[in-house]
């Protein structure tokens, strides 16, 4: 009977290890829970927003923060909000020389994302693709993006490219980097 025991054990105990594999298989496939209906966040592709220079733009200075050496600005012309949420815009951070450094950009409110899509050729007065382009979470060290963001999303995703313009110049002497950070104006604190 000893014999036959041990003979019998690895069939019994593979058999086992077989019937755990074929369920953990089944339920690996099996995806009833799932919401096949909810079609995943796209983005909606737009055409960049024509080039403008300094002349030709219609540009909101913001404040960015007591030691933001660079002059921070929105050209409120290009804000679009696109059909997929985000809110589209060009953006300009002027060196302490006067120089220009454009961008064509876009931010996500609900995911705190943001997207740079072209870059400005200030020469030739032109974009050129951002070959890098994709949706980043902003650094906590790029305070003007996230001045942006606080300034457009704080009070949740504008509904309309008008309600983002106005928040754009509610904003732009305010500077608020969210948790734990600065509050303050442009003329001291408040």
């Amino acid at each position: 009977m000893k014999s036959l025991l041990k003979l019998i054990t690895p069939f019994i105990f593979m058999s086992f290890l077989v019937s755990a594999f074929y369920v953990q298989a089944e339920i690996r496939t099996d995806y009833s829970h799932m919401n096949w209906d909810e079609t995943p966040w796209g983005e909606t592709k737009l055409p960049l927003p024509p080039y403008r220079t300094m002349e030709e733009g219609k540009w909101q200075e913001f404040y960015v923060g007591e030691n933001y050496k660079n002059k921070a600005m929105i050209d409120l012309e290009s804000v679009d909000l696109a059909e997929d949420g985000t809110i589209r815009y060009v953006l300009n951070l002027q060196s302490q020389r006067g120089a220009n450094n454009l961008s064509a950009e876009g931010i996500l409110c609900n995911n705190r994302l943001n997207k740079i899509f072209a870059f400005g050729d200030t020469f030739n007065h032109q974009w050129i693709m951002n070959k890098k382009a994709d949706w980043k979470s902003i650094s906590v060290d790029d305070k003007a993006r996230l001045q942006i963001r606080y300034m457009l999303c704080n009070e949740g995703a504008p509904r309309s490219a008008q309600i983002a313009i106005q928040r754009i110049i509610d904003g732009s002497s305010k500077v608020n980097y969210g948790k734990g950070g600065a509050n303050t104006s442009k003329g001291g604190n408040s």
